[in-house]
């Protein structure tokens, strides 16, 4: 399979991009927003990098969270702060059986299917991993073309923006260039498409919210555009109790 993004040569840099304002204090908060209570539950979080989505899923009180990553670099990093709920795992979440789990998180790793055939793949690997009535909550890359610096991205599409166009995606935290990322463009309609014909229903889109902790931290000014323009999708879809 080929590897979009080296995580085991660029773990250390990708780490730092935790504290970024975007992925801090909106992207987590929109993501637990959306699972919403996930007490008794388990949860599966691929692409699970260094932990950071995981591990705060955890301390809402989750039965079990489960982290996929090809990385062995990036496992490393998860297993340091491994919590008493959290199992790191080293699988390809393409390829390898998944845990199953009440609630699946994919944070960006829907892009990293390289064509068609790769997103449906791992949107089947995705549904026979979620229990029946469970569902899935996807973070994923939409590129529009602005300048989102400050926020901790610059997203560009390479070429056409069309299904199977390339992403360069540069990260920053405050003028800090951490590192670039590489991921593949989906139109929505693909993403739904792809979703129903697996068998996933009650498809959902949500804007972006930002933290209480967020403005105040940075103020409301600084936040202007970015829920109506923050070049992410959530993407929430449910498995049938009777499939």
């Amino acid at each position: 399979m080929t590897l979009l993004n080296d995580y085991n040569n660029i773990s250390g840099e990708y780490k730092k991009t935790d504290v970024k304002p975007d992925k801090q204090y909106s992207t987590l908060p929109t993501v637990l927003k959306i699972m919403g209570s996930v007490e008794g539950k388990i949860v599966l979080d691929l692409g699970c990098g260094g932990g950071f989505f995981t591990n705060a899923i955890a301390r809402q009180g989750a039965t079990m969270v489960f982290g996929v990553d090809n990385s062995e670099e990036q496992i490393k990093l998860a297993n340091l702060g491994q919590s008493v709920n959290t199992k790191f795992i080293l699988g390809d979440i393409f390829e390898n059986e998944l845990p199953s789990a009440d609630i699946v998180l994919a944070p960006y790793v829907v892009n990293y299917a390289t064509d068609i055939y790769r997103l449906d793949k791992l949107i089947k690997n995705i549904f026979e991993s979620t229990e029946p009535g469970g569902k899935l909550v996807a973070v994923l890359d939409l590129p529009e073309g602005g300048d989102l610096k400050k926020f901790g991205a610059i997203k560009t599409v390479l070429g056409n923006k069309e299904d199977g166009a390339n992403i360069e995606i540069q990260l920053f935290n405050d003028d800090e260039f951490i590192c670039i990322l590489h991921s593949i463009y989906f139109s929505p309609r693909t993403l739904e498409k792809v979703l129903l014909e697996n068998g996933f229903v009650d498809i959902s889109w949500h804007l972006p919210t930002v933290s209480k902790e967020g403005i105040k931290k940075f103020g409301t000014e600084f936040w202007s555009g970015y829920v109506e323009s923050s070049e992410l999708g959530f993407l929430e879809a449910h498995k049938p109790l009777r499939t």
